[in-house]
């Protein structure tokens, strides 16, 4: 899947899969991570790893649809013209 969050959790390191769904992160520090994958509609997912030195690991996901947490958004309208003013104190 195209543009799934991919992060490593608890700390800021990042990225989106391509459009072929791959991903790569780089430079990873030595330690026990919980690396965790997102996108809309889908449910997220978290899977374990530990990363050595010199290390290369491939993770790869199976994201499931999550149909009963989309929320719905809703946009009303009319036509008569209304202006917004804060309220003053």
């Amino acid at each position: 899947m195209a543009f799934v969050s991919v992060s490593i959790k608890g700390t800021t390191i990042d990225t989106l899969t391509d459009k072929t769904g791959h991903y790569q992160l780089i430079n990873l520090p030595v330690g026990n991570f919980l690396i965790v994958a997102s996108s809309v509609g889908y449910k997220t997912e978290e899977i374990p790893f530990t990363i050595e030195k010199n290390q290369t690991r491939e993770i790869n996901f199976g994201l499931e649809e999550d149909l009963l947490n989309l929320s719905e958004v809703i946009i009303s309208a009319d036509r008569s013209e209304q202006k917004r003013r804060k309220p003053r104190h």
